[in-house]
């Protein structure tokens, strides 16, 4: 082989390498395609997450939030039904146990005092059992009045009323602690006296003559 058929052997070999390698990176009208490809899948996508969003679908990983609305509003709605069905089963009791709270009011001074014991156990189950079966302080002065308006001025009629009851309350409680605590000093002094009477005379002895001095 001369040098010229191997100069030209070469050179087309080289082309042809060169054409392999344009031709492995592809013709510019499929990346086209693809890119076309790819975004119609992407719009189709977003049409149909759009879609299931106003038909209230969720997606795979998504959160229905209308649905957990509607679900709180069911549970809300259902506890309101049981606490009035529960509060019209309870009526007829509360009642009259409204009726025995007025009652003990009216009688606190002609049975000096001892109904005061059932106000204070009214309040105490008040506290524990609920106002649906022991009315507040001051309810049972109010009658039920029916009607936006109405039951808005029973209300604050209730509140003034129990406010005042509250307050005396308060002030029995007190004075029947502190009537309990003078007994227990005065049985205290008398028990003293009797077992040891020289002794408390001598004590009593000392205190007038350090008061007289």
């Amino acid at each position: 082989m001369t040098l010229d058929e191997e100069i030209n052997s070469h050179d087309g070999s080289r082309n042809q390498t060169e054409e392999t390698a344009d031709n492995s990176e592809g013709n510019p009208s499929d990346y086209g395609s693809n890119d076309n490809n790819s975004a119609s899948s992407r719009a189709g996508s977003l049409r149909e997450s759009v879609q299931n969003s106003k038909n209230g679908n969720t997606s795979p990983g998504g959160t229905d939030f209308n649905s957990l609305r509607m679900e709180a509003k069911r549970r809300q709605g259902l506890k309101e039904k049981t606490n009035k069905a529960v509060e019209k089963f309870l009526s007829p009791a509360k009642k009259a146990l409204s009726g025995m709270l007025k009652a003990a009011w009216a009688n606190l001074i002609s049975s000096f005092g001892t109904t005061f014991l059932w106000i204070d156990i009214h309040v105490f189950m008040n506290s524990v059992v609920g106002k649906n079966l022991f009315c507040d302080l001051g309810e049972e002065w109010v009658p039920n009045t029916s009607g936006p308006g109405g039951a808005e001025a029973a209300e604050k009629a209730g509140k003034s009323i129990g406010l005042i009851e509250n307050m005396g309350c308060c002030c029995m409680n007190l004075g029947c602690l502190f009537s309990v605590i003078f007994s227990l000093a005065l049985v205290a002094i008398v028990v003293g006296v009797v077992s040891n009477p020289f002794g408390s005379i001598k004590i009593i002895m000392d205190i007038f003559v350090s008061y007289f001095k």
